[in-house]
């Protein structure tokens, strides 16, 4: 009787998928399958472009580098007369452009030049190129202020021209700079502006305060004086002539006893 109720319900049933059918748990497994495969390939493809352009990122530095070291070495030997006429030519641009500065310039160019390319994207780093270039800047001033031959109010090519034979002074730059502060400031102004801008610069470089570095260098000054005074004074005037009038009755009564044993 029970199973004939059984078979009567099961016959009931309505009509559709069978009981236990995974057609839809299937095309889900499917379509998640696809779905991976394809963010797999994605994020290979990713992949395989940012290995690319490191790749070529990687390459365009190195030809950089290896260029700017050949150009590094041929204005410094140009500066020396090795180079024939084309280097006789570099000297000159180069020391009437920057005076006697001309002479470290192929090596701030390949140093500058590395530091560029291994801190791209870096505002500390550029800064500190910016500020790298005016030190550059003060520091032909401050040469042709103290070293420059051409007369205050000359044309700028006399500064090029003075310059550009054997690198005294500033050159074209430090003519101009200086020549512009002197007529604005006067030269003792145009010292002290220039100071300045070399301390500032040199402040953005280092990342160190000079505050601090003077406040360190006089206290130490001061500790160094004041042992050398303590060093150099003498041992107690005052102590020795209080140790000598307590010593005086001692020696006159010794000298007054052995004349009365006498």
């Amino acid at each position: 009787m029970a199973d004939a109720v059984k078979k009567q319900q099961g016959g009931a049933r309505k009509p559709g998928r069978p009981k236990g059918s995974t057609t839809k748990k299937e095309s889900g497994k499917t379509t998640a399958k696809r779905q991976s495969s394809t963010s797999r390939e994605n994020s290979r493809s990713r992949r395989q472009d940012y290995e690319e352009e490191e790749d070529m990122g990687f390459m365009r530095a190195e030809v950089i580098i290896i260029c700017s070291f050949a150009v590094a070495i041929l204005l410094f030997l140009s500066n020396f007369g090795l180079c024939g006429i084309f280097g006789d030519v570099l000297r000159s641009v180069q020391l009437g452009l920057f005076g006697m500065v001309g002479y470290l310039l192929p090596l701030m160019l390949f140093v500058g030049t590395c530091f560029h390319l291994s801190n791209q994207g870096n505002i500390l780093a550029a800064v500190k190129m910016a500020a790298a270039g005016g030190v550059m800047l003060t520091v032909c001033g401050l040469l042709q202020l103290m070293f420059g031959k051409t007369a205050e109010g000359a044309s700028v090519m006399q500064y090029y021209a003075a310059s550009s034979v054997n690198g005294a002074g500033g050159g074209l730059v430090g003519g101009i700079l200086s020549g512009l502060l002197v007529l604005c400031v006067g030269r003792a102004g145009a010292y002290l502006i220039l100071l300045v801008l070399f301390i500032i610069c040199m402040v953005c470089i280092t990342g160190k305060s000079f505050v601090s570095a003077v406040r360190q260098g006089s206290g130490r000054a001061y500790q160094y004086a004041s042992e050398e005074m303590g060093t150099s004074r003498p041992e107690g005037r005052g102590e020795t002539s209080f140790k000598g009038r307590a010593e005086s009755p001692r020696r006159q009564s010794g000298c007054y006893v052995s004349g009365r044993r006498r």
